[in-house]
């Protein structure tokens, strides 16, 4: 993992894929150990919408 943080993921297909996938592997380690708040949206109707990251900081202003 280190390898392809240095290199930025490459340029492959993959790559954007590959990118965030660790990022939201971080985020969820960074809940997980206490480092970062969990924000979960309170309405159902946006937790039945792909686009919230869990480990994703709240930001009130890309609201739905």
């Amino acid at each position: 993992m280190q390898d392809a943080i240095w290199d930025g993921f490459g340029s492959g297909v993959r790559a954007e894929d590959q990118f965030d996938a660790i990022v939201g592997l971080l985020g969820m380690i960074n809940i997980l150990r206490g480092r970062q708040i969990l924000y979960e949206p309170q309405e159902h109707s946006l937790l039945m919408v792909e686009g919230w990251i869990f480990g994703q900081a709240r930001n009130d202003k890309n609201t739905l």
